[in-house]
């Protein structure tokens, strides 16, 4: 039986004969290894829900296909093509493409800090960061791999062994020591999806939530923004912030407080990679992407993580020039880490980009 959480909103808006309620129903199984909510504001609660069913369904197919961890996966899929690394080219769907080929032109906007190709590097923090947390639960602290297996791990990446053909929608790695990891934009690029989706099957204003990758549509009855909160970085319940968000927009979070593991030497060990270090990055607490697509978005947080305020401001320059759109970015940090004048949040700095200053409320 499928698990949902249906929620009904209390503020309902009156107009004409019809009653526009913000409806929101979320999904433990939509894939991805998260929930993913999403909230109309409608007067067809059938429409709604068949809506809803509809993100699910979508979302469980873009896991499918981009989960490199599954037991099982589709022929056209990311699994199928690192399965196949070195033996052959492999027909994939056009979302794999499409994801592929996007994921590429970020590492370029990036200079390489957001790398899809580095799926030794960061399978070898999975494996890690599973047994640390298994080992966590258990009481005692988890192993930390040695800095060879790192170094081994970082040079067995390059998209120059990644062939991509999409006239044919085919994909082949040339070499069986090079795996593809989409994490750090898979989410993003399923929030925009389903979000696109969800407009052309006629949503007027509604989001998406996709494990915390937010994807608003259209603006809220009586033009009201949309208010988006940044999570709280330590055990506080108070959010660090809040970003006001006008019409369809994307607003995306990576963070060290989430799918860590503590080892041995009293450190907690993360998912977000150094692509220079090949550990975990340590500038930030939390850094947040407002952008106009969520797949964007996904990859511009996850590079930004991993470099300094300075060399983001770069990234979000060069994105910009590249892609015709803008993106701003808030970082949460240590005031010691603090490169530049920042606002206090209650016991860290909060640095945030010119355009979305005005529309930013901190909370601590």
């Amino acid at each position: 039986m499928k698990k949902r959480i249906a929620a009904l909103a209390a503020v309902c808006l009156f107009g004409c004969s019809r009653t526009i309620t913000a409806l929101t129903e979320t999904s433990l199984e939509a894939g991805f290894d998260t929930i993913l909510s999403y909230t109309e504001y409608t007067a067809d609660k059938n429409v709604f829900t068949e809506r809803f069913e509809s993100c699910v369904r979508l979302s469980r197919s873009l896991s499918d296909a981009f989960d490199i961890y599954a037991e099982t996966w589709p022929g056209d899929s990311l699994a199928a093509v690192n399965a196949n690394a070195g033996i052959a080219p492999v027909h994939v769907s056009d979302d794999v493409m499409e994801m592929l080929l996007r994921a590429k032109q970020m590492y370029d906007i990036t200079g390489g800090a957001f790398d899809v190709t580095a799926g030794r590097l960061t399978g070898l923090w999975h494996a890690y960061r599973e047994d640390g947390i298994e080992a966590n639960n258990a009481g005692s602290p988890g192993r930390i791999p040695e800095q060879q297996e790192i170094q081994e791990a970082m040079s067995e990446r390059g998209w120059s062994h990644i062939h991509l053909d999409p006239s044919l929608s085919t994909v082949y790695i040339d070499t069986p020591d090079i795996a593809l990891d989409a994490g750090g934009i898979a989410k993003g690029y399923a929030a925009e999806q389903i979000a696109q989706s969800a407009e052309q099957d006629g949503a007027e204003c509604a989001m998406v939530n996709a494990g915390h990758n937010i994807r608003t549509i259209g603006t809220k009855p009586s033009d009201k923004p949309w208010v988006i909160a940044i999570a709280s970085v330590d055990d506080d319940p108070i959010e660090m912030a809040r970003i006001t968000l006008p019409g369809s927009m994307s607003f995306v979070t990576s963070g060290d407080y989430e799918r860590y593991y503590t080892g041995e030497d009293g450190k907690r060990y993360h998912h977000i990679t150094d692509m220079k270090t090949g550990w975990p990055a340590e500038n930030f607490h939390s850094v947040t992407i407002i952008a106009e697509d969520a797949c964007d978005a996904d990859a511009l947080s996850t590079a930004l993580f991993t470099v300094s305020v300075t060399e983001g401001r770069a990234i979000l320059a060069a994105y910009e020039k590249s892609t015709g759109r803008h993106a701003d970015a808030v970082w949460i940090m240590d005031p010691e880490k603090a490169e530049e004048a920042g606002v206090p949040c209650g016991a860290y700095t909060l640095i945030a980009t010119e355009g979305i200053r005005d529309a930013l409320e901190v909370r601590r």
